[in-house]
């Protein structure tokens, strides 16, 4: 998978599911694991900043980003959005609609969606804040 897309590069959001060992992806890949249940109990904004910040990193250095989870519909969703807001300054509308254009499937629950939303007033409050900082 690796030399074929240019993945060097795969966050996995199941970490302690079956694909976790890195046998299974190989030496050259650099593997970011998380635990994160796909519960509307669970607060999934608690990893926004390793995880974007780990896809950033790959793509300064040209890596191609495999994210993934157990199905691909929520949590892997989710930190997808939140990497495309924090870092492509895009609204979560904006990130939404790019990320469900490539995978139709994406839905990411309603305590996921709350992350995001809060995600989107801090980095708006944070814009803000610097723009009232330089004048």
């Amino acid at each position: 998978m690796s030399t074929e897309l240019g993945i060097s590069r795969i966050v996995n959001m199941a970490a302690g599911s079956l694909m976790t060992s890195q046998e299974l992806y190989g030496e050259s890949i650099t593997i970011l694991l998380i635990t994160a249940e796909d519960m509307e109990s669970y607060d999934l904004s608690q990893h926004f900043d390793e995880v974007t910040d780990f896809i950033d990193k790959g793509k300064e250095e040209g890596a191609g980003v495999f994210v993934h989870c157990m199905a691909g519909v929520s949590r892997s969703v989710t930190v997808s959005v939140a990497f495309l807001m924090k870092y492509c300054n895009m609204t979560l509308s904006e990130a939404a609609r790019q990320v469900h254009s490539n995978r139709l499937l994406a839905c990411p629950n309603v305590t996921f969606m709350r992350n995001l939303f809060n995600l989107q007033k801090q980095l708006k409050e944070e814009k803000q804040k610097k723009v009232l900082g330089k004048s």
